[in-house]
C-alpha cells in the first residue's frame, strides 16, 4: 500500500495531466476562449471520436483523470480517520482540510474567471475544480459525523446510514439500474403517437405540483428512497455484497 504522500502526489499528477490536456490542447476548430463551453471541449471531441456509441459525459477517457483523483481523496480520509489520534482532532483537521479545497475550488471558479487559469466548476467534465470543491464539502459532512457518532457516541439516529453502507456497491448498482435504464429507457404511450420516457413522466408531473426546484428534488428523493428500501431488505436478510 502507497504510503500517504504517494497518494496525494499521485492525485496532483492526475490534476496536472488533465490540465495538460484541456489547457495546452484545443479541440479542432474551437477558439480558445471557447474551452469551457459545452460541446467545444476537448474531453468531449475524443469522446465522441473515439467513443462513438457514447454521448460526452464525466465516464469519457479524460474526465477519467480527475475522477481517480477524487477517489484518491476518499482514500485518503479514510487513512487519517484510521490514525491513533484523538477523534476530536481528527475531525477537525479534516473538516479544515475540506475548507482549503472548498475554498481553492472557489478560487478556480470564480476568482479566477476570465483569467486563463480559469477552471469552471463542471460535473460532466469533472474538472479539477469541481473535484476539489466536492470533496471539500464531503470532507467536512464526514468530519462532523465521525465526530457526533464516533467522537460522541451519537449513534442510534445514523441507523439510515449504517443500512446504506452495509450494501454500498448494491444501492450503486440499484441507482443505475432505476435511474438509467428503467427511467430514461422505458417509455409510457400518450397517444397520438406520442410517448414520453418514465422518468420525464415523473420529473413532469413532480414539477406541477413542487414547481422545478421541488420537482426535481422529489425525483432524486424516489432514487434515493428507492436505493434504501433496496438496502434495507438485503440488511435485514443479512445480504452483503462484496466485491
Amino acid at each position: 500500500r502507497a504510503p500517504p504522500a504517494t497518494q496525494a502526489a499521485a492525485a496532483a499528477g492526475l490534476f496536472a495531466g488533465y490540465l495538460l490536456f484541456m489547457l495546452a490542447v484545443r479541440a479542432p476548430g474551437i477558439p480558445w476562449d471557447l474551452r469551457w463551453d459545452r460541446g467545444c471541449t476537448l474531453a468531449e471531441h475524443l469522446d465522441t471520436r473515439y467513443l462513438p456509441s457514447r454521448q460526452p459525459n464525466n465516464e469519457g477517457l479524460v474526465s477519467t483523470l480527475p475522477a481517480i483523483a477524487s477517489v484518491i481523496f476518499g482514500i485518503l480520509a479514510g487513512r487519517w480517520l484510521q490514525a491513533d489520534r484523538a477523534p476530536a482532532r481528527k475531525a477537525a483537521l479534516l473538516a479544515g482540510v475540506g475548507a482549503a479545497a472548498v475554498g481553492v475550488g472557489l478560487l478556480f471558479d470564480s476568482a479566477l474567471a476570465g483569467t486563463p487559469a480559469w477552471i469552471p466548476l463542471n460535473k460532466i467534465l469533472w474538472t479539477p475544480s469541481y473535484a476539489a470543491f466536492t470533496a471539500g464539502w464531503a470532507c467536512i459532512a464526514l468530519a462532523l459525523l465521525y465526530y457526533l457518532i464516533d467522537g460522541r457516541g451519537f449513534r442510534d439516529w445514523a441507523w439510515p446510514f449504517v443500512v446504506y453502507g452495509s450494501n454500498a456497491l448494491g444501492v450503486y448498482a440499484f441507482s443505475r439500474l432505476i435511474g438509467k435504464w428503467i427511467l430514461r429507457t422505458w417509455t409510457l404511450d400518450l397517444g397520438e403517437g406520442r410517448t414520453m420516457t418514465l422518468s420525464l413522466w415523473l420529473y413532469t408531473h413532480a414539477q406541477v405540483v413542487l414547481g422545478p426546484t421541488g420537482g426535481s428534488f422529489a425525483h432524486s428523493a424516489f432514487i434515493v428512497g428507492g436505493g434504501f428500501l433496496f438496502c434495507w431488505l438485503l440488511w435485514r436478510r443479512k445480504w452483503f455484497l462484496r466485491v
